[in-house]
């Protein structure tokens, strides 16, 4: 029967003297990887002889390292050229610390195959946090070309070229601001999908909501024309309502039949009813001097802006007018389009009627559209 040793300890006297403490494993396997950083020779004192240790040698060695002991220090000379085809893999099959190469390594190589780190049978232990810390470095995106990213076809990649992105690294290195600024939105998406973010709910930022409508010949006459402006000034007011926005500014575009393109633009208090979108549109409608048949009227709401519910009390008469502008909506949402809308569209209801465009709902996020 082996007997038991038990440790008494008398306290509360002063100490003095030193000790040395045994090397840490875990700096020691990382320390040797890190080691191929440096072209020349690297030396580590007070290495610790294990097995962990052993097999990081044999993985170095194998790829063309030199490596020797001098007592318990050891000396680290990678060559000019690393083979990494003839890597152990049986030795960095064993230890799961092979993986701290792939740091150094991609200073060597733009792609490379390391095999599948394996070691002790301790229960489960993911390398994962290694893979995070990799691909916010765009450790990952060393080894791609642009058209391996999904969505980059041939015309993107042409743009990002004009942009010297070359790679997807360059892509990724690219500040918000640079790709908001030359791609617009989805500069925006591919930024925060290259760090790994689920994109599929970033919203583009809707600077303007317009609506354009080819007259058909029975609405080519400027009082019909009128009637069909009013119905496209009501679509513009559902989209914004429905994006929960307010316009300060209405812009009407009139392209006439054999005749010039007018365009006129008018900055507004801040404003959400179809009412008085209606009526700035028909203001600007008016002040048109030109007397042909229109072919094409286009209406788009501009400087637009989220109001928060404390700031709705300071705009109460408009608030009253948006707010039965809503309750319509509501109703031909319910029950239809144009279950009920402004008698001043009356006879024009089946002109410019609503689509549902490719992918997108037409109440839902629709793609806002600047007028040519």
């Amino acid at each position: 029967m082996t007997k038991t040793v038990d440790l008494k300890i008398q306290g509360g006297k002063s100490l003095s003297g030193s000790i040395e403490m045994k090397t840490s494993k875990n700096a020691a396997v990382g320390l040797l990887c890190a080691a191929l950083i440096n072209r020349g020779t690297t030396t580590l004192r007070k290495m610790p002889r294990i097995e962990e240790v052993n097999r990081i040698i044999e993985v170095l060695q194998s790829i063309g390292v030199k490596i020797s002991w001098h007592g318990n220090d050891l000396a680290i000379q990678p060559p000019s050229k690393l083979n990494i085809e003839k890597i152990d893999a049986a030795a960095a099959t064993k230890t799961r610390a092979a993986f701290m190469l792939i740091g150094p390594l991609v200073h060597y190589f733009k792609k490379f195959k390391l095999p599948q780190a394996g070691g002790c049978k301790l229960g489960e232990r993911s390398i994962r946090p290694h893979q995070f810390a990799l691909e916010e470095l765009g450790v990952w995106y060393r080894s791609l070309d642009l058209m391996d990213l999904p969505g980059i076809n041939v015309a993107m990649a042409r743009q990002l070229h004009h942009r010297k992105i070359k790679t997807p690294f360059d892509f990724y290195l690219q500040p918000l601001f640079n790709l908001s600024r030359w791609f617009g939105h989805p500069g925006r998406v591919w930024f925060y999908r290259l760090r790994g973010f689920e994109t599929d709910e970033i919203e583009p930022a809707t600077k303007s909501i317009g609506h354009q409508h080819v007259l058909a010949p029975e609405y080519r006459t400027i009082a019909a024309a009128r009637r069909v402006l009013v119905k496209l000034a009501e679509k513009c007011a559902q989209r914004l309502r429905a994006k929960n926005l307010w316009t300060g500014g209405v812009s009407l575009g009139i392209k006439f039949l054999n005749g010039p393109f007018w365009e006129k633009n008018a900055a507004t208090d801040l404003v959400a009813d179809s009412q008085n979108i209606q009526r700035i549109a028909l203001s600007l409608y008016d002040a048109c001097p030109i007397q042909k048949p229109p072919l094409r009227i286009a209406v788009t709401l501009f400087n637009l802006t989220q109001v928060r519910g404390e700031q709705i009390s300071l705009f109460s008469k408009i608030e009253k007018s948006r707010r039965l502008s809503q309750m319509m909506d509501e109703i031909n949402d319910k029950y239809g389009p144009e279950t009920i809308y402004p008698a001043s569209m009356f006879g024009a209801s089946e002109a410019a009627p609503t689509r549902i465009p490719f992918g997108n709902p037409a109440r839902i996020g629709n793609f806002d559209q600047n007028v040519v």
